[in-house]
């Protein structure tokens, strides 16, 4: 299974550059949807001392090199080169720490990265030392001197620099990244599927890094909770959540709520308390049919196809189907488009596009034939 997903995720890498995607595009999908972010802030997860280079610092270097040499072709051969250059003969430019140019001065310096995260490091807990070893930096220029932060989130020193007095922030603890505090209520307590909300922080985390931010401006941790709880099923129902607000279903809605279907579990009894509202979902919580078993051997054989063509199209098997439309399918086995339409999750575009491939599947496993089914174009 293990050997599958890497070869999906191969697949889908190269489907990101087959559709036009550049070099920092590609970085950014390895970073959030294979999951190279995670792993780098997992390792980096265990580290209190900012004594070197972190592994999400590397990231941040690559992507930034990614975002000059566009060329996704090219790319490895470009940075391989850039890795390998070693001669200081010739025009260029000293690319070096801070830590390693005490006592030395040049005419121009460029310090690059003066960003929150990493000046201070998420690391430190010293600001004071933070500070002096970005007054290092910016010492060592004869003439000039010119300081590049990231517009999103340069560093607090940024306004030190320019003569404004720095915005307050809350001190924290050396090694622990700041965070997001949110009050606790006795809602946070209330039994939420813990499946599905891993799935929601997996696909956040994505997005962020894919938008450059902090992954609670896409949803707070209660925000996905509270979602989790009440299983929205339409953009206004999902603005009703406590934490989310009027904007975001117009931005992540149509990702939320295809994460929801494709986990299986039942909508929220209607009435039940969330917070402070309460929850009248748009679609009834399932009746006891859809409660009644399915044909399992069915199921598979649909999942088996789904794959395969979610494989072919590059795309995450639940943009074709998702899991409870399937087990609808392998419970009612329709045998026409009509009775296919009136099924749960199947919709108009997916009866266009697999319905007749999904009919030979359900008459192949009723008739106990080979099943020879057609891709759909």
């Amino acid at each position: 299974e293990s050997w599958k997903h890497f070869v999906a995720d191969i697949a889908a890498a190269a489907h990101v550059v087959t559709e036009g995607g550049d070099s920092r595009t590609l970085v950014d999908f390895l970073m959030g949807h294979v999951g190279l972010g995670r792993a780098a802030n997992s390792l980096d997860s265990g580290r209190t001392r900012p004594d070197r280079a972190a592994h999400a610092d590397d990231l941040v270097a690559l992507r930034r090199t990614a975002a000059v040499y566009s060329d996704p072709g090219e790319f490895h051969r470009q940075l391989a080169g850039l890795l390998r250059r070693t001669s200081e003969e010739g025009d260029g430019v000293i690319l070096t720490t801070i830590h390693r140019v005490k006592g030395l001065e040049w005419d121009r310096v460029l310090v690059f990265g003066v960003d929150e995260g990493l000046m201070p490091h998420q690391l430190s807990g010293d600001i004071e030392e933070e500070r002096r070893v970005l007054h290092v930096a910016i010492t060592r220029a004869r003439n000039q001197v010119v300081v590049l932060a990231d517009a999103d989130r340069p560093s607090r020193f940024c306004d030190e620099l320019e003569g404004r007095p720095p915005q307050r922030r809350p001190e924290r603890k050396a090694g622990v990244p700041e965070r997001r505090v949110e009050r606790v209520t006795a809602a946070d307590d209330e039994p939420y599927d813990e499946e599905l909300f891993e799935s929601l922080r997996q696909w956040r985390l994505g997005e962020a890094r894919r938008q450059d931010v902090a992954a609670y401006h896409i949803f707070t941790n209660r925000a996905l909770r509270n979602i989790v709880r009440i299983r929205p099923t339409t953009a206004s129902e999902l603005a009703a959540v406590p934490g989310v607000g009027r904007k975001k279903p117009e931005l992540y809605g149509e990702a939320v709520f295809a994460l929801i279907g494709s986990h299986p579990g039942s909508a929220p009894a209607t009435g039940r308390s969330a917070g402070n509202i309460t929850v009248v979902p748009g679609r009834p919580p399932p009746s006891r049919e859809e409660r009644e078993p399915y044909d399992e051997e069915l199921f598979d054989s649909l999942r088996e196809w789904r794959l395969e063509e979610a494989r072919r199209q590059q795309v995450p098997s639940f943009v074709i189907f998702e899991n409870r439309p399937l087990r609808e399918i392998a419970r009612h086995k329709p045998s026409s488009l009509e009775e296919l339409a009136t099924l749960f999750g199947v919709g108009p575009k997916r009866l266009n596009d697999y319905g007749e491939t999904v009919l030979r599947i359900v008459r192949a496993h009723e008739t106990g034939a080979e099943q020879t089914v057609e891709r759909a174009d």
